[in-house]
């Protein structure tokens, strides 16, 4: 017996009185099949509502077979039931969902782009629109004309109407199956099948944001905010505003400018940094080679702590290019990375080395005959790895 849908009629109530019709089990949670209900389960892009019935948790609604879901933490005995939702929830995607109709709309007379899909999440909204690009201009005059009509604050009807009806309505898209069709109007805006949700005027919404966009199957998403969720997001960059401008000492007007020059002082002092960190390898190359000539050695094993792979890197390639010897370099810092190289005119391949030094470190590695890198998490192992190093290179560097 199918579930009748009280929140068809009215978005805005709470409460209900029910019989319960079935009792079931839902992946090892209780759940409830009720012969009336206020609860909306997801469908149609929008979550499903959350509450309580009898006192117990309604943590998932679920719609089969025009049957409604009501999965709980804990068994109900009783055969009548009263069942109360969370508002601020229910209210939250009244406002999401509103917004959708109006945005959908507001691409289409933009645009002239069709709406594919959307979901209405707990934290972000989306917009699929058949559209591949869309100009600064162009969004910012469906952001205009949305919250306009938000402004405006029109009626939001409901009504049914029979196939032989809403065949001749201006539909914005057909109703998704055959029989009695549920239209949502946005007066002299937008009319659009729909068991969604919805505020009674499009002011409730408060306000739309579109905060991001991006290409799903060649085709626009858009995630946006809407009433509550866009106020609590302009608070957000409100707090992060006044925050960057403690840090900068500079009023909010004057953040493009200050950032361009922070920018271009950053880029010319880390080409300076590169430069003198150059140079310092150099040096540092330099003396590894005499230090190793002196005491004979044909290889250097050197470790540091928390060198950046990139320097490591310059620094083996320097010994190897300023001398015959080997460099096997590795650094500790959260994880630890090794680069070995060696000098061109060794026959030496340095890729026998990655497997027992990935095994070693945990981690993973590769490279050319003559330079590798391995990086991994077991800092604890760098004496054994040091072990292996030097009876190869022994063995193996005449």
């Amino acid at each position: 017996m199918p579930t009748q849908r009280l929140y068809y009629d009215d978005s805005y109530r709470t409460q209900f009185r029910a019989q319960v019709v079935r009792r079931l089990t839902w992946e090892g949670k209780p759940a409830l099949i009720l012969d009336r209900t206020l609860f909306y389960p997801t469908s149609g892009g929008q979550m499903h509502d959350t509450g309580c019935i009898n006192g117990i948790s309604v943590v998932d609604v679920i719609e089969q077979e025009e049957e409604i879901f009501h999965i709980l933490t804990e068994p109900i005995a009783a055969d009548e039931v009263e069942g109360a939702i969370d508002w601020a929830r229910r209210f939250d995607f009244m406002q999401q969902h509103t917004a959708f109709h109006i945005l959908a709309q507001s691409f289409q007379r933009v645009l002239k782009a069709e709406t594919l899909s959307s979901h209405l999440g707990e934290t972000v909204a989306t917009i699929d629109v058949e559209t591949s690009q869309i100009s600064d201009a162009q969004l910012a005059e469906v952001e205009l004309l949305a919250n306009q009509v938000v402004f405006d604050n029109r009626p939001v009807r409901i009504f049914f109407a029979e196939p032989e009806q809403y065949s001749g309505l201006p539909l914005r898209k057909p109703p998704p199956k055959s029989g009695t069709a549920r239209i949502v109007e946005i007066e002299d805006f937008d009319l659009d099948p729909c068991g969604g949700t919805h505020v009674r005027r499009t002011g409730e919404v408060g306000l739309i944001k579109i905060r991001g966009q991006a290409k799903v199957r060649g085709n626009l998403r858009f995630q946006f905010y809407a009433g509550g969720r866009a106020l609590a997001d302009y608070a957000r960059k409100m707090k992060s505003i006044q925050a960057i401008s403690r840090i900068l000492s500079v009023p909010q007007e004057k953040f493009e400018t200050e950032i361009t020059l922070l920018k271009s002082s950053l880029k010319k002092q880390s080409k300076k940094l590169k430069k003198l960190t150059e140079t310092l390898i150099n040096y540092q190359a330099k003396e590894l080679i005499i230090e190793a000539k002196e005491r004979g050695q044909r290889y250097i094993l050197q470790h540091f702590e928390n060198r950046a792979p990139v320097e490591l890197r310059f620094l083996a390639l320097q010994v190897v290019r300023n001398s015959n010897l080997v460099a096997a370099l590795f650094s500790k810092g959260e994880q630890v990375h090794v680069v070995i190289a060696r000098p061109q005119e060794h026959q030496l391949d340095l890729r026998e080395l990655v497997p027992e030094l990935s095994r070693c470190l945990d981690g993973k590695g590769g490279g050319q005959p003559s330079l590798v890198e391995i990086s991994g998490q077991r800092t604890d192992a760098i004496s054994e790895m040091i072990d292996f190093l030097r009876d190869f290179f022994d063995q193996n560097i005449e």
